[in-house]
């Protein structure tokens, strides 16, 4: 059994795109290899279709997508990958975030027609005219977009053509012969409510990963290690620009803070959204597994108020660093942390965020307890062993009866 997975890059989301189930497929003796425009790492089974020339030809690509301000139509590594000697092998080729321009979706329907093919839907963009998450809980999308209320959102356009996209999706994936896999029963009820999705076979497998390497190690060491100070309730975010990250709650809830402890914020991403806080904050960038549980360990709380997430892998290294979380109703973060019996859940809005964190803030049995839990329901739902073995006979089951 040959197994193919075909992402834009390798390192980057390796834990979801492939990458490391092709490294634990190649441990276990089954051959698999992944396919990527930008190759990061040093694998021998992860190999690149892009040279110096196809670099340039692959901007141009991008340059076109923005003036028809449509995504994904443009990018001609279709047929390179169609042409590899990776695909001629494959017995299944398994598609990941193939149009963070790697593949025109117009070539889809030809390339599942030759292999066995799944894709794991990672956001909205295949179901919406052009958003990776619509906002403000548009609807738009179950009716054909147009007239669309979040042009700026990622995948941002210059114009109005989501109607055009939209309708472009439908004929394209009426088209395609494929199987989709989902993480979460919130994005599984996305997929078959979809006009474009809905007549696919949808597979739910929630991502796992090592939660060996995010066990928690010495809340003071960690501390100490990472230069956080010692006496502070230390709470841990993610600083993105991204509306749907919901930072803006936090920086919110911040501006009108007035009880008397005073959290000291811990942010990775970028900490120029809530800098100046006058309690501290500390940023640390983009960072390796390593610090991040490091700083899972350091921290008394884990915020996650976005407005919308197809899973939210954050909110799992926290359980497993059996740190409490905060979380936000109409997203899969409810459902991914177990809430209200583990997770806490609050509306979308910096009020809820804030009365949430100062009633954990005084009640520390009840941090504790909830972390825990945490810790527990992870071990049991995410371990990367669960997710690789569903994956594993998922592929056997497709092999076994020789067509998708």
């Amino acid at each position: 059994m040959n197994i193919l997975y075909v992402n834009e890059t390798d390192l980057s989301g390796r834990r979801f795109n492939g990458h490391d189930m092709q490294l634990a497929l190649n441990r276990d003796g089954v051959s698999a290899y992944q396919i990527v425009l930008e190759k990061y790492g040093r694998d021998k089974h992860t190999v690149s279709l892009m040279n110096s020339d196809a670099w340039y030809v692959r901007q141009r690509a991008i340059a076109l997508d923005d003036k028809l301000a449509l995504r994904s139509v443009s990018q001609p590594f279709g047929w390179a990958l169609m042409e590899h000697e990776l695909f001629k092998a494959a017995d299944i080729v398994h598609y990941h975030l193939i149009y963070n321009n790697m593949i025109a979706l117009p070539m889809l329907p030809e390339l599942t027609k030759l292999k066995p093919s799944l894709l794991t839907v990672h956001d909205h963009f295949l179901t919406t005219g052009h958003c990776i998450y619509p906002v403000s809980q548009c609807n738009k999308w179950l009716t054909g977009c147009g007239d669309c209320p979040s042009l700026d959102t990622p995948f941002k356009v210059t114009r109005d053509n989501t109607a055009l996209a939209w309708q472009m999706k439908k004929d394209i994936f009426s088209r395609c012969e494929l199987e989709l896999i989902v993480a979460s029963e919130y994005m599984k009820s996305f997929v078959e409510r979809s006009p474009i999705t809905s007549r696919f076979k949808t597979h739910f497998i929630p991502f796992g990963i090592d939660i060996d390497q995010f066990e928690e190690r010495g809340h003071k060491d960690a501390r100490k290690k990472l230069g956080i100070p010692e006496n502070k309730f230390v709470i841990f975010c993610r600083a993105n620009f991204e509306p749907f990250k919901g930072t803006k709650f936090i920086a919110d809830m911040l501006k009108n803070w007035n009880d008397e402890i005073v959290p000291f914020i811990v942010t990775v991403d970028n900490w120029d959204i809530i800098s100046d806080w006058h309690g501290g904050v500390k940023d640390f960038g983009w960072v390796s597994n390593d610090v991040l549980r490091d700083l899972f360990s350091a921290c008394d709380l884990f915020l996650m108020p976005s407005t919308d997430e197809s899973f939210g892998l954050m909110a799992i290294e926290a359980m497993t660093a059996s740190r409490p979380i905060v979380v936000t109703e109409d997203t899969a973060l409810p459902e991914v942390t177990f809430a209200p019996l583990c997770g806490v859940v609050i509306p979308q809005n910096a009020d809820a965020l804030r009365t949430a964190v100062v009633r954990l803030m005084h009640n520390p049995e009840e941090l504790e307890r909830r972390g825990k839990l945490g810790r527990e329901l992870a071990e049991k739902h995410y371990k990367f062993e669960m997710y690789y073995q569903k994956h594993k006979l998922l592929y056997e089951s497709i092999y076994d009866r020789g067509e998708v």
